[in-house]
């Protein structure tokens, strides 16, 4: 799989790549590292932490078969995600309402079952948010312009102690998720370890839309779910 990312990345390849990429003429990027408003390209001083692309919408042939993220407990990892914009860096095609400052994160959660059986639910699901984990991004906040095109936000992912179990992580007002399960090898996951989890979730129209993720300091396995 590759990444619809920008030239920047080719680059940076030889070198030491950054850990935040911004790019899109005009942008200003805020974190805690960095403030800076720029014409072509913002970094922050980390060293560019995922090394393994996992998932790239534009080689997403087989939508059954998905990324599940392996962590283990009392560790830290990268969740590298590059978003694309809704109007793909078209001035014609921005709208004031995309003009407002926009913030980045990650949530990782896990279901429960409505009927208090998690076998056989016939209640439905409900979501149900972890406080095993803590969770940074960079850049976390950007102001958007007609110009941004692609923003890349690294997550960094701290599993605590008590934090085994099956997940699922998912960007800010992004409809679709990825599994992820702590404390456990790829041969001990299968599909039926994610209740509640569904493929091919209709999304609204959301600013940034994820167009990669790569990852570093996990590993991955890839299962494949029923439609």
């Amino acid at each position: 799989m590759t990444t619809k990312a920008p030239d920047t990345y080719a680059r940076l390849a030889a070198a030491i790549i950054i850990a935040a990429v911004v790019v899109g003429a005009g942008i200003v990027a805020t974190s805690f590292l960095t403030s800076t408003t720029v014409t072509k390209t913002i970094t922050t001083g980390f060293i560019y932490p995922c090394s393994e692309q996992v998932w790239s919408a534009s080689h997403n042939a087989n939508i059954s078969t998905v990324p599940v993220l392996l962590m283990h407990p009392s560790s830290t990892a990268y969740i590298c995600v590059t978003y694309e914009s809704a109007w793909g860096g078209n001035a014609t095609k921005y709208t004031t309402q995309d003009s407002s400052t926009y913030r980045f994160g990650l949530l990782i959660h896990s279901y429960q079952c409505d009927s208090g059986a998690a076998a056989g639910c016939t209640g439905g699901w409900s979501i149900v948010l972890n406080h095993n984990f803590q969770i940074s991004a960079t850049p976390n906040l950007i102001q958007p312009v007609p110009e941004t095109n692609f923003v890349t936000v690294v997550y960094t992912v701290q599993a605590l102690s008590n934090s085994t179990g099956f997940y699922e992580s998912a960007p800010f007002d992004y409809c679709n998720s990825m599994p992820m399960a702590v404390g456990y090898t790829a041969s001990q996951v299968n599909a039926s370890d994610f209740g509640g989890f569904s493929l091919g979730l209709g999304c609204i129209y959301v600013p940034f839309i994820p167009s990669s993720v790569s990852i570093g300091g996990m590993n991955v396995t890839y299962i494949t779910f029923q439609l």
